[in-house]
């Protein structure tokens, strides 16, 4: 079969294959090549779908022989061929596909690569493409949601500049809606097309895609308008039925901000979070590719600072590492953006402890750098406490620039104030058991869910854990009611990353704590104690709470929404845990954090990182952290009247 890719050569730049089907034979599927240049405004189709497993093959005819497929592509193009025979509107000549698993040769590394690097092109010239969902006994009605609810959008948004003005359902409306089988969207949103990282770039450069679902097909746009508006007005449905898709439609309209703002409400994602969001939700059988498959995104080649600056960041290149790819690319950020939130992106599994006595030689041990991001591990994905999109919220580093200097073996050296040392560390949320027996019956008739009340409980648990260890590294000065209940708002801060920032502090302070005593007092309602004898750590915390929020005013009623502010903890703390450190701060770090890391602020950079001390000079960097004190400057403006000093440290 190589001898029919060297019939057909792409020796050009900017040539690619493409299918041309024929007379089916025998009932088999029948195609021949054809060389076009993208330059020429040829008119094509292309494919989007999985692979699926390459042992569950099939086979077609290409330029007369017998070629395998996998099973997936084989089920798609006959999906595809059924669906345009049916369509009377198309010309008599069918379009050229264009297919990776057929048009690139993918045996030859080098072509690969030239090809990669045209996807883009491919998938934004192509005049239609067709996304191939698989089969479902529920497509029907996954269709007919997806039609039926965005005709209703259309007549509403006609009142309207954007769907987001459009008001949220009421009651009845409600009612009318839930009559649709929203459970046959659910299941849609999670068929295995929507968990490749290739999907991502191929939809989103799409001027026209078409969805194949079962025996059904309908416009892609029509489910981004659908998923947009269960982001909004139709949120109640979203929450009630568990579907999932936000993600989906913010990296679409991440594309084309301007043209989609009809469905958009936050900023779009640049490039960093478009990376993000792909390593955290989506799949690679290559992780080289969860670079090289969104190198087709307008900001892969529109760095912030350097508009002049048009090739890619990097170029794909399967005869290179997986590490090596990860480092050019990591790199080539650094250098174009002179931006610290490439660290941000940092996530690690596990890492030597500190003062190991390592040197320079321990970057080769750990295959990356430890200040280089592994997007094949990132499990934080877009809930980075630094969104590259939105800097409002956090200025750790004030007016100060970010540099750097790549030293030999892919260290960096960084300007840095070493600000404080971890002193303890406490269990991630996930991790903690519940301290009482929720009452299901209970939980029914509260504003949270039974899941909700587990973490309120889990959560008054880990701040009585706190106050303890509080108290103890002052016990030469025992903690003052005051201090306490700093300690608690602190607290309730810490585990939302502080993403108030710009409201009055006065008023946000009533309301947060009085949204954290509401979601105690419904957890109160559904609880049994497992051990009645002494008092929990629970009711130490709740009756503070109580005595605190009462002093500032903070009734259940200024509560504005209990059950939301325990879903951005949990959102916050995932993968995350909480630390105290020598100074007495509560902050929020990395899950690998142990005693002896090191809070420090990164010049020009939005949020602090905590590094690993390795010895004198080198430093393991382990992630960004949360510590309510310095988020806005407060050690810049302070330097000078504490002991606080700008030095170079060295990142392995």
């Amino acid at each position: 079969m190589g001898s029919v890719y060297k019939s057909y050569p792409l020796k050009a730049p900017r040539t690619v294959r493409f299918l041309i089907p024929k007379k089916q034979e025998g009932g088999v599927l029948s195609y021949q090549f054809v060389v076009e240049n993208l330059d020429q405004n040829v008119r094509f189709a292309a494919l989007s779908y999985v692979w699926g497993d390459p042992v569950k093959s099939g086979s077609l005819m290409l330029e007369g022989e017998r070629k395998g497929v996998t099973r997936n592509l084989l089920d798609a193009l006959k999906k595809l061929d059924k669906i345009l025979g049916q369509d009377d509107s198309r010309s008599s000549e069918p379009l050229p596909l264009w297919i990776d698993q057929l048009c690139i040769n993918q045996d030859d590394l080098e072509e690969r690569g030239s090809q990669v690097a045209l996807m883009g092109d491919i998938y934004s010239c192509a005049m239609h493409v067709y996304v191939c969902l698989g089969d479902s006994n529920t497509a029907v009605d996954a269709a007919y949601v997806v039609t039926s609810v965005f005709d209703r959008i259309k007549l509403d948004a006609a009142q309207y500049f954007t769907i987001d003005d459009i008001p949220y359902i009421s009651t009845d409306e409600l009612m009318s809606y839930n009559q649709l089988n929203w459970s046959a969207l659910k299941e849609m949103m999670l068929v295995s097309w929507f968990s490749r990282a290739w999907v991502v770039q191929e939809v989103g450069l799409a001027k026209h895609a078409i969805v194949l679902y079962g025996d059904y097909h309908f416009e892609w746009q029509s489910l981004m308008t659908v998923l947009g508006w269960l982001s909004y007005p139709g949120s109640r449905l979203r929450q009630i039925h568990k579907i999932s898709g936000w993600a989906v439609h913010q990296l679409w309209v991440s594309f084309d901000p301007k043209g989609r703002i009809q469905t958009n409400h936050f900023p779009a994602y640049d490039f960093l979070d478009i990376l993000s969001h792909a390593a955290c939700s989506y799949k690679a059988t290559d992780s080289r590719d969860y670079i090289f498959s969104l190198l087709g995104h307008p900001s892969s080649r529109l760095p912030p600072l350097r508009v002049e600056l048009q090739s890619p960041l990097i170029e794909p290149n399967y005869t290179t590492s997986v590490a090596s790819v990860f480092i050019q690319f990591a790199i080539a950020w650094l250098e174009r953006s002179r931006q610290a939130y490439l660290f941000s992106c940092v996530n690690h599994k596990q890492l030597p402890p500190p003062y190991a006595g390592c040197s320079s030689s321990h970057t080769n041990r750990l295959e990356i750098p430890s200040w280089c991001p592994r997007w094949d591990f990132l499990p934080l994905g877009g809930s980075r406490l630094d969104i590259e999109t939105d800097k409002r919220w956090y200025n750790t580093s004030a007016s100060t620039e970010f540099g750097f200097r790549r030293l030999p073996e892919d260290r960096l050296e960084v300007r840095a104030i070493l600000y404080d040392t971890i002193f303890e560390t406490f269990a991630a949320l996930k991790d903690l058991p519940v301290p009482v027996v929720v009452d299901a019956k209970s939980a029914r008739v509260s504003i949270c869910s039974a899941s909700e009340i587990e973490t309120a409980l889990k959560l008054s648990s880990l701040c009585g854990s706190i106050l303890e260890s509080m108290g103890k590294q002052s016990s030469s000065n025992p903690l003052k009611e005051q201090s306490i209940q700093d300690a608690i708002f602190v607290f309730a801060s810490t585990v939302h990353a502080g993403d108030w920032q710009g409201e009055d502090v006065s008023l946000h302070k009533a309301r947060q704590l009085a949204n954290f005593k509401a979601s105690l007092v419904q957890a109160q309602r559904s609880y049994a104690l497992v051990e009645e004898t002494a008092p929990s750590l629970f009711e130490i915390v709740f009756n503070l709470l109580r005595a605190y929020c009462e002093r500032l005013g903070c009734r259940i009623s200024t509560a504005d929404d209990p059950s939301g502010f325990l879903q951005v903890a949990e959102t916050k703390m995932a993968s995350r845990r909480l630390f105290l450190s020598d100074q007495g701060h509560i902050g929020l770090g990395p899950e690998i954090i142990v005693p002896g890391d090191v809070c420090c602020v990164i010049s020009g950079a939005n949020v602090p990182y905590i590094v690993r001390p390795l010895g004198s000079a080198a430093n393991l960097l382990v992630g960004e952290c949360y510590v309510q004190d310095i988020m806005h400057g407060e050690v810049i403006r302070d330097y000078g009247k504490f002991e606080y000093e700008w030095r170079d440290i060295v990142l392995e």
